[in-house]
């Protein structure tokens, strides 16, 4: 058995079979990847009262990627009505990067590590007990069924929660562009949701993919001027043959950031999945320990 046990204000101590080691020390040792690991804080000791309970707490699946994680989060204070700290909702936040490349695993087929690790990410939160969970990563959500099997609480879709948002921006029956990674655009990830809410999806043209590409590999890497220029110019050279384009991809949202441009309506997935993690954590908060609404009830359709 390994604890490794933190206090407030004291370094942590790393107990290995009753010998008790601490401070740098403790830093040196690596436990085998098959111990069994513990942690515990003076925050989480069975005697120690959350401020909220478990169940009314969102959980971000995050790292697909660690800027559409903190984007995400951000969106979700500013959309909470709060007059001091205290009135923010509480999240958990797993940000672990480590998660492989979504699309490439989608189009090169090398698709169950991404699933492992989807799956042992949503269920390390859905046992933290979390009464739902976000993920900020609509290429991802190529794995959401599955993602729903493994856990208890609900999965909080962020390409249902666009396409409800599409149809209120566009209204019944309009042409919906959708921009996003190359698997995301491929595979028509948003084909059936916006079909189930009467939109017609439109799929961009192998250049327009090649752009799209482009531009979110210049956000990952941090070049927001480059991806930010490039945005513009196709949004301005795109002109209005669509009623609306959703950015589905965390990172496109960042890089049309700011930009005033004609065509179509941008709907942005990261700001509507905000919107609807905030509803559930405002009725979870009004709740408390009542039953939550199963998985499926996140769903626009079947």
């Amino acid at each position: 058995m390994i604890t490794i046990t933190y206090c407030h204000r004291q370094a942590p101590s790393l107990t290995i079979g009753g010998a008790v080691t601490g401070g740098s020390t403790a830093k040196q040792c690596i436990a085998p990847a098959s111990a069994d690991i513990r942690l515990l804080t003076t925050e989480n000791r069975e005697d120690t009262e959350l401020m909220h309970p478990l169940t009314s707490y969102l959980g971000i699946l995050g790292g697909v990627g660690p800027l559409a994680t903190a984007s995400l989060y951000r969106r979700i204070i500013e959309l909470t009505a709060a007059q001091c700290d205290q009135d923010h909702f509480p999240v958990m936040i797993l940000a672990d990067p480590s998660t492989p490349d979504r699309s490439r695993a989608l189009l090169d087929g090398d698709r169950e590590r991404v699933r492992e690790a989807l799956l042992t990410r949503a269920q390390y939160l859905d046992k933290l007990g979390v009464g739902a969970i976000a993920m900020p990563c609509n290429t991802a959500h190529y794995w959401a069924a599955e993602i729903r099997s493994a856990i208890h609480c609900p999965l909080i879709s962020i390409v249902e929660s666009a396409a409800a948002l599409a149809v209120a921006v566009a209204g019944h029956g309009a042409r919906v562009l959708v921009l996003g990674t190359e698997a995301t655009m491929r595979l028509g990830l948003y084909h059936h949701p916006l079909r189930c809410h009467g939109l017609e999806p439109a799929d961009p043209t192998e250049d327009e993919i090649a752009l799209m590409t482009r531009v979110i590999a210049d956000v990952k890497a941090g070049e927001l001027v480059r991806a930010r220029q490039t945005m513009k110019a196709f949004l301005e050279a795109r002109g209005a043959d669509d009623a609306a384009a959703i950015l589905a991809c965390t990172e496109l949202p960042i890089a049309a950031e700011g930009i005033q441009a004609g065509g179509p309506a941008m709907i942005d997935p990261s700001e509507a999945l905000a919107e609807v993690c905030v509803n559930w954590l405002q009725a979870a908060r009004e709740k408390h320990r009542e039953p939550l609404p199963d998985s499926q009830a996140m769903a626009a359709c079947s």
